[in-house]
């Protein structure tokens, strides 16, 4: 017997309807029974999408999903729309990792989002985002289903089902419903990531090709979920390399920013360099690696201490992950390092440059810098810097630049600071410091002045305090 659930066909076994098009069948898959999510073909055939494992299968608890986005898909499923949690959120919750960021998908259109959240705003040009803000600077994303058709991320939605195949990897493209506490699969995402298996769900042949970036992120996959790669997967790598020299400076610097962050960076690192990636996000590092004796064991070594850090200190500011990952070119290998006398200027800009392309905000490298010059006597003394200088207690947000406000601070959008300041708070915190040290103050001022913006100056109602020529006198 054949019944009809809105458009769908389904027969007598069927267990749910989701909506108008979608239903939910039983049947048996490895010797074991499981959902199944069907939709209707233009012929009015019922068509199988997905598996669907329920919570005694998947064994996720919705008590370790983040409460704000489990909030979010509350409220968007209210409003009569589909909402999941998508993507690494749900890859790393399935493996038992806690996620760091949770992206949600929907079939509501961006405004429709919007209407919904009135502490949220739409971003993007191309392919329209919203952003649904809470307190202390948290952010979640929500994204609409994208088509299939859509070309790159223009604004063309689509289905959940269109959706799946715009995403990389099968293990990221599960969708998880906390609400109902049911796991979607597409794609065989779920046995692939119980079986450690890596597994691209475009073609090879045009994965890369769309998105370099995807490179570097089947590398973190790999290591950060213990997947192994494929022959043809590995060898696509190795002949597409070169696709990452096209990559903005802005999109390797959210990678590189992920890496440090990561808690693996030794390891990404690692592979990078082994598939020849990692010159092309830090080519200076990679020269360094290759050609400096002894600069590789140091360098891995003082990775291996910043994923310690990284795992004790969840919390650490980013500018002092970065001092730990510079901190061996900046004593030993930079141009600088043997001088008595640095310019900060001179350090500033090198430090700039040796992480280009990576680009991270001014304030984050200077704060770095005086991180450093703050402990190096520590770090000759040690060979490394050593982990108690990460202690929440040895360092505070604020402590490095003492002349910004703290409602800059706070913003995290300071203007970088100025050479007094600098100057004020490598002297006045680091009191230990080596003689060497000390500035050459005459030149301070010329040398920064090309490498850091100086504030503009305004005359007083529209500029009539300006100086004016003087017009001689006539008798």
């Amino acid at each position: 017997m054949i019944l009809r659930c809105g458009s769908a066909l389904m027969t007598q076994s069927l267990a749910l309807c989701y909506n108008r098009s979608t239903v939910l069948h039983e049947n048996g898959m490895e010797n074991r029974s499981v959902l199944r999510r069907y939709t209707t073909s233009k012929a009015g055939l019922a068509i199988k999408t997905a598996d669907v494992y329920l919570q005694s299968e998947h064994k996720l608890s919705i008590s370790s999903i983040d409460q704000d986005a489990y909030r979010i898909i509350v409220r968007l499923q209210r409003g009569g729309y589909e909402a999941y949690l998508v993507g690494g959120a749900v890859r790393d919750l399935v493996i038992g990792i806690m996620p760091k960021d949770y992206d949600i998908v929907t079939s509501a259109e961006p405004a429709q989002i919007k209407r919904l959240f009135r502490n949220s705003r739409i971003i993007g040009k191309r392919f329209r985002l919203v952003h649904v803000f809470f307190t202390d600077n948290k952010i979640i994303e929500v994204s609409t289903f994208r088509s299939s058709e859509s070309a790159g991320f223009n604004n063309v939605y689509g289905t959940i089902e269109e959706d799946v195949w715009r995403r990389d990897f099968s293990i990221n493209g599960l969708f998880f419903d906390p609400v109902k506490a049911q796991l979607l699969d597409f794609v065989k995402g779920y046995p692939d990531l119980m079986a450690r298996r890596l597994k691209p769900i475009i073609a090879l042949k045009r994965i890369f090709v769309e998105d370099p970036v995807r490179m570097i992120r089947a590398v973190k996959y790999a290591v950060s979920t213990g997947c192994s790669m494929g022959f043809f997967l590995k060898n696509k790598i190795n002949r597409s390399r070169q696709l990452l020299a096209d990559i903005s400076p802005s999109r390797l610097s959210e990678e590189a920013f992920k890496i440090v962050q990561g808690g693996r960076s030794a390891a990404i690192v690692t592979m990078l360099e082994s598939f020849g990636l990692f010159e092309f996000v830090m080519p200076r590092f990679s020269q360094l690696i290759q050609t400096r004796q002894g600069f590789k064991a140091r360098f891995f070594a003082s990775l291996e201490r910043l994923d310690t850090v990284v795992k004790s200190y969840p919390e650490t500011p980013r500018f002092i992950l970065f001092a730990w990952f510079l901190s061996d070119y900046m004593f030993a290998y930079s141009s600088f390092y043997e001088q008595k006398r640095w310019s900060f200027a001179e350090v500033y800009q090198e430090l700039k440059d040796v992480l280009k392309p990576v680009t991270p905000p001014n304030l984050e490298v200077e704060r770095a810098m005086v991180f450093l010059i703050k402990h190096k006597k520590l770090y000759l003394e040690h060979g490394f810097l050593p982990l108690s200088v990460a202690k929440p207690s040895m360092h505070g947000a604020d402590d490095s630049l003492p002349g910004l406000s703290q409602k800059r601070r706070e913003r995290g959008h300071a203007k970088p600071a100025t050479a007094a300041v600098l100057n004020a708070a490598s002297t006045a915190q680091a009191p230990s410091r080596l003689a060497g040290d000390t500035l050459a103050n005459g030149e301070q001022q010329s040398k920064l002045a090309g490498s850091i913006p100086k504030k503009r100056q305004r005359g007083g109602r529209g500029g009539r305090n300006r100086a004016r020529p003087q017009t001689p006198k006539t008798d």
